[in-house]
């Protein structure tokens, strides 16, 4: 994941599945949504998307 920031800005990626990722944004978990609620894609455009209409629908 590293290779795939072309940018000069230092991030630093966190890898998880799907559906570890999805029990962290319905266990409410601060990276969960804060990188739903604050994030910008970089791949899969439409699952974002689908995570944003979910946690619309959890608050």
């Amino acid at each position: 994941m590293i290779e795939a920031n072309t940018s000069s800005f230092p991030i630093e990626p966190l890898g998880y599945t799907e559906a570890e990722f999805e029990t962290m944004l319905e266990s409410f978990r601060i990276t969960a949504l804060d990188a739903v609620r604050e994030g910008v894609p970089l791949y899969g455009e439409n699952y974002f998307n689908n995570l944003k209409n979910k946690l619309i629908e959890m608050e």
